[in-house]
């Protein structure tokens, strides 16, 4: 079971055609996602930043919790943006060559 942490920055970065998102955890955690819907990373860009206050301190292991709070908060749910700004939430935690830094494996 993985140790609690929280979420304590969101960062984005534009990158030719992507929108790559960066998640930061207390523990030293650090998630990497792509985010952007080809051709409108800037508004996805937009979104996750919206989204941004929601998500510090909050658990990022309850990926499915924060889709569901965060797609379903939305006034406009279903759109493409946000399904890809919301989406990016779930990837970058997942990954699994995310480790604290200076971690070692058994």
């Amino acid at each position: 079971m993985p140790k609690p942490t929280k979420i304590e920055k969101v960062e984005t970065f534009l990158w030719d055609r992507w929108l790559l998102i960066k998640i930061h955890c207390e523990d030293g955690t650090v998630g990497i996602g792509e985010g952007g819907v080809h051709g409108w990373q800037r508004p996805t860009k937009t979104m996750v930043e919206t989204m941004e206050p929601y998500l510090l301190g909050q658990d990022p292991n309850k990926i499915e919790h924060h889709y569901q709070y965060l797609y379903r908060s939305s006034h406009f749910m279903g759109s493409v943006v946000q399904g890809r700004a919301v989406g990016h939430q779930g990837q970058a935690p997942r990954r699994s060559d995310l480790r604290p830094h200076g971690r070692q494996d058994p």
